[in-house]
């Protein structure tokens, strides 16, 4: 038996294709119920999924509380079986996807974090100035590395929200996403990595099952200036938190870290350089380097203006009264 987790806010534009592709799974052994949490959506994401009823083996919850963390947190009360798959509202996976994972997690007992196959499913060709950006389709659509079957580093890495598995054994009651972390247009992403690399330290390393593959739905909106540049913006700000984690060493400059300063004002500087030579490519390039590092810039400010971070290195347990309290504070 395994537990399929799905998060959804106002995703109607993919959730209805995604349930649609559910229906068509090769069950696995064992079986499988599909586990999906509205969370916080104003439109009609209840009426669609209660429409699958009869057609999946479904469950639906409500998580009033807006933010990723918290709907998964109330979907990990719930699971059943040997196996969570987590996934995402704008997904098409292969019809032997859980029957893949099945015969995967059962191929590694010494493994206990998996991570799966994440394509791109285009709605439209990228554009070209898109595609000079070093890592784009990971940073932007979460594109896995195609790698054999076997462990991959415990940094995250291949190991995405969209598609990975946990075994319910190694999710006890610290096993909870951190609340600090918000998914919205302009929120701190990366719940999902820092959640696999505390389970990373207290388990073996992650393993990769390229066999368990999904689709991942990018709309026209997303292979936009706009939409690129906000999720470098975003980048930026998560590699703060889950990459640097010096800030109190580094140099400071009027409480702001000195080398990103330097940075920011030296690309601010170069900016008519870049736009003067009219190619879009290193036009996007160069604003793409800019917005990562006033991500830098925003959210090493937040995390010294913001005593929930200030024990960063010793987060506070996820749910926990004291930080569910400081979450509603905000």
């Amino acid at each position: 038996m395994l537990t399929v987790l799905l998060a959804t806010h106002n995703g109607m534009d993919t959730l209805g294709r995604t349930l649609e592709q559910f229906c068509a799974l090769v069950p696995p052994a064992g079986g499988w119920k599909l586990l999906v949490v509205n969370n916080a959506s104003t439109d009609n994401t209840e009426e669609l999924v209660l429409s699958f009823r009869g057609r999946l083996p479904l469950e639906y919850l409500v998580e009033p509380r807006l933010g990723k963390p918290y709907a998964l947190n109330t979907g990990l009360q719930h699971i059943s079986g040997d196996l969570v798959v987590f996934t995402d509202d704008d997904v098409l996976p292969d019809p032997d996807w859980l029957a893949a994972w099945r015969s995967a997690v059962d191929r590694h007992p010494e493994c206990a974090i998996f991570g799966g196959t994440i394509d791109p499913l285009y709605e439209r060709d990228p554009p070209s100035w898109l595609s000079g950006a070093p890592g784009w389709e990971s940073i932007l659509f979460g594109r896995t590395e195609p790698v054999p079957e076997g462990p991959v580093p415990p940094d995250g890495r291949n190991v995405y929200g969209p598609n990975m598995a946990i075994r319910t054994a190694l999710l006890d009651s610290r096993s909870r996403y951190d609340t600090r972390f918000f998914s919205g247009p302009s929120g701190l992403m990366g719940e999902e990595t820092e959640f696999v690399r505390r389970l990373a330290d207290r388990a073996t390393e992650p393993c990769f099952v390229p066999s368990a593959r999904v689709r991942h739905i990018v709309q026209c909106g997303q292979l936009t200036w706009s939409y690129a540049l906000r999720r470098f913006y975003r980048f930026g700000k998560r590699y703060w938190v889950l990459e640097t984690r010096e800030a109190p060493a580094v140099a400071q400059l009027f409480r702001m870290p000195r080398y990103v300063v330097r940075q920011i004002i030296t690309l601010i500087a170069m900016t008519p350089v870049a736009l003067l030579s009219f190619d879009r490519s290193r036009v996007f390039g160069h604003l793409r380097k800019l917005a990562f590092q006033l991500g830098l810039l925003v959210q090493a400010r937040a995390l010294q203006a913001d005593a929930r971070w200030r024990d960063w290195t010793a987060p506070c347990p996820p749910g926990s009264l004291a930080a569910d309290r400081g979450e509603r504070s905000h």
